[in-house]
């Protein structure tokens, strides 16, 4: 199905990082990862947004992915990095601390 770039790195489930490189046409990423990781495509969905899904070609620069729909290609460079904690966190709230002509400083 796909050729490892890296081993499939896995602690525990809370937190694990996938590296691969597509060998050929697999469908959709949501399915793709959904079915290499056990997890389901919302929480999928979720790290996707929060920029935990890097894609690209083999030797070209990756690009963060925050679409599930994104098709695979072979040839395809895949980055999952996933932890449960990182994902639930709730940054703080921006507090302004200084106005300076031409810049503010929060």
């Amino acid at each position: 199905m796909s050729k490892s770039c890296e081993p499939y790195k896995l602690s525990s489930m809370n937190r694990f990082s996938l590296k691969k490189i597509i060998a050929k046409e697999t469908g959709r990423l949501s399915d793709y990862l959904a079915a290499e990781t056990g997890l389901s495509k919302a929480r999928i969905k979720d790290a996707m947004n929060k920029g935990a899904v890097w894609l690209g070609w083999e030797r070209k620069k990756l690009k963060r992915l925050r679409k599930a729909t994104a098709e695979l290609r072979s040839g395809m460079r895949i980055e999952f990095h996933y932890d449960e904690k990182l994902l639930a966190l709730i940054p703080p709230q921006a507090r302004f601390i200084s106005d300076r002509n031409g810049y503010s400083v929060w």
